[in-house]
């Protein structure tokens, strides 16, 4: 039937031009045939054309004869004319054409040999023009699958011609590339006609034949790749099994090792399918153990091929066999039956100079192997570097795959590899050695712990293994590059590793850049590119402020600061960053080499014709140079600033240049900038009405760098017009911008007009900014440190207790419009504003610096506050400012305060409570000695009605600075403990918080002591005890390297699997909840337990029917799960543990670790995917993120209808008639959720498409009528991530 959508109607116009083209067609001048098709061509190109079916077989007929036509030119033609005409032709054309070229493949006589090109062309550009989504792909590669079968099948003749073979299946296999699943209902005939083809014996192309079956293995299912792996691992063990009786056996041998390895890097790695790769691991190694002689070498290079594919994309299943293939593989890196010089290992000789440069041949293409897309070197005397390039690409794999593997074996493998660079004639083998190196410094870095402190050691060796590279002169470019990208990825990965290496590698980077060593007319660009990247990481990566001998500068800087002058930009950038990294040396080690450096920069500073990656280096690189170095660059820095101003009038480079004048004027060298100060202020206020939200941020930070430190350069009226424009940036819209430009007033209050500007303008903007429900630290520190400054500057029109009055009656503005407006804010909004404002109380009372001033204030809040009994939400205000400056200094001399607190913990309303909670708090802080005692006797009663409230303000004191007293802080110990068993949640949750702050603290006794609780007491105790501990890991600073080494220690005892296997619930939840946050604020923690927890973890995440019961309500019945909440709190800390613990492992390393715990996460899913509707949120992001875990990918493969099934139910399920708005908005983020785990599944999971099950449910459900629109929607929404 024909394709309605692309039918094709001739209007009469049309059809009159078409005549005419044919018309020219068939004339017996081949100039105008060549003219005639090219009108076809373009006709049938146009989207307009359309044809009626009888105009079609015309054309379609014209066509193909023209394909015979006797001028080569116009055969051509007739072949690009093709893929047009069937991309719109009824399925009888498409099957014309396709049977038409076929016919022209097969022909063999010489007479014919421009038939047959035309044909193998035609079919060529037809499959590749064809795309896979266009709805004519399915019946042209459906026709042509067959007809290209039956060649190489024997259907058409006993004896294929080699030729026609050939190009079969190149074609073939381009049709498997291109449209490997629209051939799904031919892959089994297509596999079985290949894998016939290849037992045959005598067959020609057969590794045309073998890359085509990994090719269409692409787009095999799991079980279909699975079974294909079988059939391949049988024929290698008959073929081993003959390898001894028959001819040619060690061919075949190679052939079907190979494509084991093709299989492996080409098919989607579902379960079965890595299972089968991993059972064929062990047959592999040992052919390849087994295979000594040289005749042999092509078998084993198809081995350590086939094991380098295994380890790369099956590492988690093929990991108990990784070490046996990591040893097989060290060992042969050293294979060369030429020359038997004894084991390779490292020795610290430098002088290494004889080493082979290599043939030419290297420096094409180095990826070529007997039965890869490529063909091997022509050198036939030697093949021996095959087997040690496929050595250390495997060992490469395997480190990358298998951590633990490298660990055990690192110091002989480093050796293995930093020897064959010593001893390798082979070019391409050096240059593989050093990747691999490479990516072993990578995985040791992103690792830690003893394989990074093994490759901090082995750092010396690989700077001294590079260095001797350099120094040869007989090694090309290429392995020069390599070893400086080595050392560059070392410095990079590993800082301060080369520290003891630099007195040879100076001089040998030295000697690379200089003009008269060879370095950069030798190796070219690339190398001196290298060289530089390397000389800026050397010196901006030194540890621990060490002096940097000047004799390094003296040898290297010179070179750098002529490399800045270099014509390729490339060269020039780098140089511009090196010495933007060599200004601090400079500064401080060698000061001589400030004006040849300050030179470099300000040459191209002052150029115009060059690229913009060149301008931005060379102004950072001007203005860091001014900031440092200033002091001696004398005339320099007048034209250095000069030429920065001239840079802001250019909006490429104004971005750049202002960053560059800030850094100038924060200089601590405290430069004179002169006049130059002042036109800087003028631009950079013009700058702050542009849209461009970094040159705002930059511009104001250099603002308020010059008006801090450069007052005496600006007049008044500059700083009045910045502080005007900055006026209008203080707004909630963007918290950073405002929080800059309230630090820009504030350090211009000390100018009049400017002060007064300040007044006008910016103070009701921030007395608005203060009642912003969004208020964040930055913005509330700036705003803050302005009201600060202000009450500081004493300045006529702000006096402290008018602003105090104004920030403290809830109103907003300054006395005109606006005055009036009440603060509408309602429920935690109005709590963050009334902190926010409370804060700022605190600040102005600081400002003022009187203590007396302080202890009024506090005392008119608390007449405020009155009779307790009529407190109301216009009071909230007054708790929190009363807190804030209790925190702030001692109010023990403020009469009623401690009356006043206490009355308010009877307020009505839980907000006005826990306001009086934290004042009661902030003012022990500050008056310890007479409120904390009054605290913890209250507290400790535990019949005391406000015992809840009591608590949250010892909590606190706590977070406060804590208990200083010695008779206090053990009194608060006994108290907490007695109440660890609370009945009451919420003082059991305030207890464990302060628990864990106090344990922070004193971690070597109270740390401990939690412990003991948890394996003792009542189940409350326990769960308080635990959950203790996630408080003490959320507090633990990052300098208090005692108490960390405490917490590894004990940890274990409360995120293990007997916590989270207690019998009771809570206990459970509570340690499900501290070792989520454990991994999120201490990962290096967290790591060591997840063995032995994550198991406990996952078994939290099933849903336990005895925890659900039905409570009856009279007229109906409600169903409630207790278990909910420990169920989204196990799959929550699942989620976090792969953002934090498993994030190196999975994306470095082929996921390692994912893979060994990916059935546990998998299985999670299949049952949070079908549970409730917050469980299903986490879900979805959890799928979402193992779909683009390598390691998880075979589980989620084979379990995959699993996870269909209840996502089909999510996307289709309906709500009641009568759902309101919010259960509407709440099914709509639900299915959201979900289509955006679907997008992630389709887009990132390897394999997914080929998956009936998934497919179907992509086809049917999720493009389906509801949803189609919201997942095309999702998509869109994916790929503009993904491109910022």
């Amino acid at each position: 039937a024909d394709r309605k959508s692309h039918g094709r109607t001739m209007t009469m116009s049309g059809s009159v031009a078409l005549g005419a083209i044919l018309e020219k067609i068939s004339s017996h001048d081949k100039d105008y045939r060549y003219m005639g098709t090219s009108d076809l061509l373009a006709e049938l190109s146009k989207d307009s054309f359309r044809a009626t079916p009888d105009v079609e077989r015309k054309v379609t007929e014209v066509v193909l004869k023209q394909l015979d036509d006797r001028s080569a030119d116009v055969s051509s033609l007739a072949v690009k004319c093709i893929p047009p005409l069937v991309k719109g032709a009824s399925e009888k054309t498409t099957e014309t054409v396709i049977d038409a070229l076929c016919a022209k493949l097969a022909m063999t006589a010489k007479s014919d040999a421009q038939r047959r090109d035309a044909g193998v062309i035609g079919l060529k550009s037809l499959v590749a023009e064809l795309g896979d989504s266009h709805p004519a792909s399915g019946a042209v590669v459906a026709s042509l699958a067959r007809k290209l079968v039956a060649f190489f099948a024997g259907q058409i003749t006993d004896e294929p011609d080699a030729a026609v073979v050939g190009d079969v299946l190149d074609i073939l296999r381009a049709a498997a590339t291109s449209h490997g699943r629209a051939m799904a209902p031919h892959h089994a005939e297509t596999r079985d006609a290949l894998l016939a083809y290849l037992r045959s014996d005598g067959r020609v192309a057969k590794k045309r034949a073998a890359q085509c079956l990994a090719a269409l293995a692409a787009s095999f299912t799991d079980a279909a790749a699975a079974s294909t792996v079988d059939d391949v691992l049988g024929e290698l063990d008959a073929a081993c099994a003959t390898s001894g009786s028959r001819g040619g056996a060690g061919d075949e041998r190679a052939l079907w090792a190979w494509l084991l390895g093709a299989l492996a890097r080409c098919a989607n790695a579902g379960f079965q399918f890595s299972k089968k790769i991993a059972g064929a691991t062990p047959a592999v190694a040992e052919l390849c153990e087994r295979c000594v002689g040289e005749e042999e070498e092509p078998t084993r290079e198809a081995c350590l091929q086939a094991l380098e594919a295994f380890s790369a994309r099956c590492p988690g299943e093929c990991a108990v066999h990784l070490a046996r293939v990591q040893t097989l593989a060290s060992d042969l890196t050293s294979y060369d039956p030429n020359c038997d010089d004894g084991e390779d290992d490292d020795d610290d000789d430098l002088g290494d100079s004889t080493a082979d440069a290599g043939d030419d041949a290297a420096d094409e293409d180095m990826d070529d192997d007997e039965y890869g897309d490529e063909e091997y070197s022509d050198d036939e005397d030697d093949s021996s570097w095959k087997i040690r390039r496929a050595a250390v690409k495997t060992v490469a794999a395997v480190a990358r795959a298998s951590p633990a593997t490298l660990d055990e074996n690192f110091a002989r493998i480093s050796s293995k590899m930093l020897g064959r660079l010593r001893r390798e004639r082979e070019e391409s083998v050096k240059l593989d050695v050093f990747e691999a190196l490479e990516d072993i410094v990578r995985t040791c870095a992103g690792h830690g712990g003893s394989l990074e402190a093994a490759a901090r050691a082995c750092a010396p060796r690989i700077a001294r293994a590079a260095t001797a590279r350099l120094a040869d002169r007989a090694a090309g470019a290429k392995v020069k590059t390599a070893a400086i990208r080595l050392t560059r990825e070392t410095a990079a990965a590993l800082p301060g590793s080369l520290e003891s290496s630099l007195p040879a590698l100076v001089p040998a980077l030295a000697s690379v850049l200089a003009p008269s060593g060879g370095g950069s007319q030798a190796g070219g660009s690339a190398l001196k590119v290298e060289a530089l990247s390397l000389a800026g990481l050397v010196f901006s990566t030194r540890r621990g402020g060490r002096p940097t001998d000047p004799g390094f500068v003296d040898s290297l800087a010179p070179h750098v600061f002529a490399a800045a002058g270099d014509k390729y930009y490339k060269v020039a950038a780098e140089a511009l960053r090196a010495c933007r990294a060599l200004v601090p040396v400079v500064a401080s080690d060698a000061r001589s080499h400030a004006a040849a450096l300050a030179e470099a920069a300000l040459s191209r500073v002052g150029a115009t014709d060059q690229d913009q990656e060149v301008k931005d280096a060379a102004i950072s690189c001007a203005g860091e140079a001014a900031a440092r170095l200033g002091d001696v660059m004398g005339a320099d820095l007048k034209r250095c600033l000069g030429l920065l101003l001239d840079r802001l009038k250019n909006e490429i480079t104004r971005l750049a240049a202002v960053k560059a004048i800030g850094s100038v004027a924060k200089s601590e060298l405290r430069l004179d900038m002169g006049d130059y100060a002042a036109t800087a202020a003028a631009q950079l206020a013009g700058f702050l009405r542009k849209t461009n939200r970094p040159l705002r941020q930059a511009s104001l930070a250099a603002l308020e760098a010059l008006v801090s430190k450069h007052r005496g350069s600006l007049s008044d009226a500059e700083v009045t017009a910045a502080v005007a424009e900055a006026a209008a940036l203080v707004m909630d819209g963007d918290l950073a911008i405002a929080g800059s430009a309230l630090s820009l007033a504030a350090s211009s209050v000390s100018f009049p007009s400017a002060a007064a500007a300040v007044c006008e303008r910016v103070l009701p903007a921030a007395l608005e900014l203060v009642r912003s429900p969004l208020m964040q630290s930055h913005a509330l520190h700036a705003l803050t440190s302005f009201f600060a400054a202000l009450v500081a500057a004493n300045l006529p029109a702000v006096k402290a207790d008018d602003l105090l009055e104004r920030l403290m009656d809830g109103r907003s503005g300054a006395g005109g419009a606006g005055a009036g407006s009440e603060m509408k804010a309602e429920g935690e909004a109005a709590a963050v504003a009334g902190r926010t404002a409370a804060v700022c109380v605190a600040a102005v009372c600081a400002g003022v610096n009187d203590a007396k001033h302080t202890s009024a204030t506090a005392a008119a809040l608390v007449k405020q506050l009155g009779d307790p009994s009529s407190l109301s939400e216009k009071d909230l205000l007054a708790l929190f400012c009363l807190g804030e400056l209790g925190k702030a200094g001692d109010l023990s001399a403020v009469a009623g305060v401690e009356a006043a607190l206490l009355g308010a913990l009877d307020a009505p309303g839980e907000e006005l409570k826990s306001a009086a909670s934290v004042a009661l708090g902030g003012v022990a802080t500050g008056g310890r000695g007479k409120f904390l005692p009054m605290i913890l006797s209250h507290v400790a009663n535990e019949s005391h009605k406000h015992q809840y409230s009591l608590f949250l303000s010892l909590r606190e004191v706590i977070r406060n600075g804590g208990v200083d007293n010695p008779e206090d802080a053990s009194r608060t110990l006994e108290i907490l403990f007695a109440n660890a068993g609370s009945e009451e949640e919420g003082v059991r949750n305030v207890v464990a918080e302060c628990l864990g702050l106090l344990a922070v603290g004193d971690a070597s006794s109270l740390a401990p002591r939690l412990a003991e609780k948890v394996s003792s007491g009542d189940a409350r105790t326990r769960a308080t005890s635990v959950l203790a501990m996630k408080y003490s890991a959320l507090a633990l600073a990052d300098d208090d390297a005692a108490a960390v080494a405490v917490f590894a220690e004990v940890l274990p005892a409360f995120v293990g699997s007997i916590p989270l296997r207690d019998e009771d619930r809570d206990v459970r939840r509570a340690a499900v909840q501290t070792l989520s946050a454990a991994a999120h604020a201490r990962p290096a923690l967290a790591r060591p337990i997840l063995a032995d927890a994550l198991p406990a973890v996952f078994e939290q995440t099933v849903i336990d029917k005895s925890s659900v019961r039905v409570v009856d309500l009279g007229p109906f019945k409600h169903t409630v799960d207790d278990g909910l909440e420990l169920r989204k709190a196990a799959f929550e800390c699942c989620d976090t543990l792969l953002d934090a613990c498993l994030p190196a492992d999975s994306l470095a390393n082929g996921g390692e670790s994912v893979s060994g715990c990916a059935s546990g996460y998998v299985a999670a899913l299949v049952t949070g995917l079908g549970d409730h509707y917050d469980v299903k949120m986490v879900s979805h992001a959890l799928l979402a993120k193992l779909a683009t875990r390598p390691g998880a990918s075979a589980v989620l493969l084979q379990r995959l209808k699993e996870l269909v099934d209840p996502m089909g139910k999510t996307l289709t399920a309906k709500l009641k008639g009568d759902a309101v708005k919010q259960e509407i908005d709440r099914n709509e983020d639900l299915v959201r959720s979900c289509l955006r785990a679907v997008d992630a599944c389709e887009a990132h999971l390897a394999g997914a498409s080929n998956d009936p099950a998934f497919a179907e449910f992509i086809a049917k459900t999720v493009n389906g009528e509801r949803t189609a629109a919201k997942y095309a929607a999702i998509k869109a929404e994916a790929k503009a991530a993904d491109k910022e």
